[in-house]
């Protein structure tokens, strides 16, 4: 079962909305199942790849940015929004990018 931890970054680098959640394939309960020191870490893993999503934004034309950083096996993506200068200052409707870390497949 896949367990995912969605963030939400608005301005200054500050989160509007996190959310940890599993997934309900193969008979999931919808229910994280990643470790505690995992649970502790998510929101330092996910700040800490706001560097690279800056780089990266401007290197495709994709809004949603693939494995943008690893922690050890858990796999960091980002979604972008258009239209802005800083997309990471969340200047297009007061949001930023949005963030998952999945993870590992079974």
């Amino acid at each position: 079962m896949a367990s995912y931890y969605l963030a939400i970054i608005g301005t200054k680098d500050c989160p509007i909305y996190e959310l940890e959640f599993g997934s309900y394939r193969q008979s999931g309960d919808g229910i994280s199942k990643f470790p505690p020191e995992i649970k502790e870490l998510s929101p330092f893993i996910l700040h800490s790849s706001l560097d690279i999503v800056e780089d990266v934004q401007w290197t495709t034309n994709s809004l949603y940015l693939k494995s943008v950083d690893n922690f050890y096996s858990y796999m960091v993506s980002a979604f972008v929004t258009p239209g802005s200068k800083y997309t990471i200052s969340g200047a297009n409707l007061g949001v930023g990018p949005k963030f998952r870390l999945e993870e590992p497949a079974d």
